[in-house]
């Protein structure tokens, strides 16, 4: 009898090894393919969970996602990173369908990086009236510099700008033009809005609660190069 009784501790310690040796593996590789599905790229994962076997319930205490160019419509995102703790995913959809349904998440908090690059090339997309555009990205702030076809004429417009949170809204990072300037002559800020209609096109504006998982910004920061926004998950 004790003898069996060790051989079924054994058993149950060989078990739970391979378990937190190899669950945790398993279940991040179907979570890059959810992952894939939702954000397009090669997403890198990493999870922790302890004991491993809470993973057959769908538990994860930790998950570690990074990604590069996800397409966001019109708008390509350099890199997406983030970090989700206390979650719950649907097991079942995972493995069966490939797909990742997050059923709870305690606490989530996101990093998203933009280019320069990315922004002058979803103008060029979305605002054809603004010819041969370029984006300034800048400590604290972004240039715009095109073309604007006008009664015959070609202007060199410049418009300076910062990207920031509305008023009561942390959903959404829209760009807030602070001055505009065509050929030598500066558009006084009341006649703004009036000028920028000229150049058609969507409102300039990164909509955080159409993320695969929603959230609400915390920070927006223009740093030489680079547009970063950081934030967590939407209640």
């Amino acid at each position: 009898m004790a003898r069996r009784l060790v051989i079924v501790l054994v058993l149950v310690i060989v078990v739970i090894g391979l378990a937190q040796l190899f669950l945790p593996r398993i279940v991040a590789q179907g979570v890059e393919v959810g992952l894939a599905g939702m954000l397009g790229g090669e997403p890198e994962v990493r999870l922790r969970a302890y004991p491993a076997l809470r993973l057959l319930l769908g538990r994860i205490d930790e998950l570690t996602v990074k990604t590069h160019l996800v397409d966001a419509g019109a708008l390509m995102i350099d890199s997406f990173s983030s970090t989700l703790e206390d979650l719950a995913i649907n097991l079942r959809a995972l493995l069966s369908d490939r797909a990742l349904v997050v059923e709870r998440v305690g606490r989530q908090t996101a990093t998203i990086r933009i280019s320069q690059d990315s922004l002058r090339r979803y103008l060029a997309a979305t605002v054809p009236r603004l010819q041969h555009p370029q984006v300034f990205l800048e400590q604290g702030r972004v240039r715009l510099r095109g073309e604007l076809p006008l009664a015959g004429r070609r202007l060199t417009v410049a418009i300076d700008g910062v990207f920031g949170f509305p008023p009561d809204d942390r959903s959404r990072v829209i760009f807030t033009p602070t001055r505009l300037q065509y050929d030598e002559f500066a558009v006084e800020a009341d006649r703004l809005p009036e000028f920028l209609n000229l150049l058609g096109g969507p409102e300039l504006f990164i909509d955080l609660a159409r993320f695969p998982m929603p959230l609400l910004g915390t920070e927006v920061r223009m740093e030489p190069g680079w547009l970063i926004i950081t934030g967590e998950a939407a209640e």
